[in-house]
């Protein structure tokens, strides 16, 4: 009797302590991002309850991908043939610049806020129609240093969806970004399984499920973070 408690307490022990949680992504809004030689993509996956995106740009040269949960966005992987993801210790480093030395907290969306510049919002009383839709023109000011960085940014303020934060969510504005200056443009907007069906793409739907343990992720990447940091001393 002895060895059975044992053995139920190691089974409860893991199922405590496993937190990998698995995702369906059945939405999709895809922005085309404009360059000299060629275009990337970037697309906006999302739940059903839109609680957890993943954000996946699409360029020549490879994909890259964040997973928003809440508040949170890391920078993740995910090996060739595994959809259980991980968070980038490089791709954070690289994407984080100099600020990767502030703290070993992976959430790349807190460490924005914290050092985030001065926006102005102007309404220009202009519309655009992109996609066949009507969207309001705003001029976005950034203060920074002694310059004044404007960009023209074509939203619709009304629609229930708000894609504003995964561009800046530091711009006091929400709803459906249209257009941003001359580089982002919406591309496509629905279900995921209707796109598929419509392109009679060979993807099936189970290619949009992963899974991602938050906190073993956090915890594996803070131990390479000091792991860098004793290595890179001085």
């Amino acid at each position: 009797m002895k060895i059975l408690y044992s053995f139920i307490f190691v089974i409860l022990s893991q199922f405590m302590f496993c937190q990998v949680k698995t995702y369906k992504f059945e939405d999709i809004i895809q922005y085309r991002m404009k360059s000299d030689f060629y275009s990337d993509f970037l697309n906006i996956l999302s739940t059903k309850d839109n609680k957890v995106n993943l954000l996946i740009t699409q360029t020549p040269m490879g994909n890259y991908a964040t997973i928003k949960i809440g508040e949170n966005m890391y920078v993740v992987y995910s090996d060739e043939n595994s959809k259980n993801f991980q968070i980038d210790f490089e791709g954070t480093k690289e994407m984080l610049g100099a600020n990767f030395l502030i703290s070993d907290n992976p959430n790349i969306n807190d460490l924005n806020t914290k050092n985030k510049n001065v926006f102005q919002i102007k309404k220009e009383n202009k519309e655009e129609k992109v996609l066949n839709n009507t969207c309001e023109i705003y001029s976005v000011t950034e203060k920074k240093n002694s310059e004044n960085i404007i960009t023209k940014i074509c939203i619709d303020p009304k629609s229930s969806i708000n894609t504003v934060p995964f561009f800046n969510s530091n711009i006091n504005l929400k709803g459906l970004i249209y257009k941003i200056g001359n580089v982002y443009s919406l591309e496509k907007i629905g279900r995921i399984k209707d796109i598929i069906k419509n392109e009679k793409n060979s993807t099936i739907e189970n290619d949009f499920i992963i899974s991602f343990d938050e906190k073993a992720a956090i915890d594996n990447y803070k131990k390479q973070y000091k792991k860098y940091k004793k290595q890179n001393k001085g």
